[in-house]
C-alpha cells in the first residue's frame, strides 16, 4: 500500500512522482553513508513511509519539498549529524 493513497489517487503528477523517486535514492544513499555502525531504531524505508504518511493530502497542497525538509530534519536527527 502507498504511503501517500490520497494524494497519488488524486492525481499527483508525474514530474512530482519522479522528483519523490530522486529524493529518495537521493536519501537512502545519505543514510547508508550516514547509519554505517550506529544502532539505530528505524530503516529508511521505514522512515521515507512515516514521513511521506504525514502529506497525504490533496494532489494540489502536496509538496516535494516540504516532504524533503521533513526528511532532511528527521534523518539529521536520527543520524546525529546537521541539517
Amino acid at each position: 500500500m502507498p504511503a501517500i493513497p490520497n494524494v497519488l489517487y488524486g492525481g499527483l503528477g508525474r514530474h512530482q512522482v519522479e522528483r519523490l523517486t530522486s529524493l529518495r535514492k537521493a536519501g537512502e544513499r545519505v543514510w547508508e553513508q550516514y547509519a554505517r555502525g550506529k544502532s539505530l531504531n528505524v530503516d529508511f524505508e521505514t522512515l521515507f513511509h512515516d514521513v511521506l504518511a504525514v502529506f497525504d493530502t490533496q494532489p494540489a497542497d502536496f509538496s516535494v519539498q516540504r516532504v524533503q525538509d521533513e526528511l532532511i530534519g528527521q534523518m539529521a536527527g536520527l543520524l546525529g549529524v546537521d541539517y
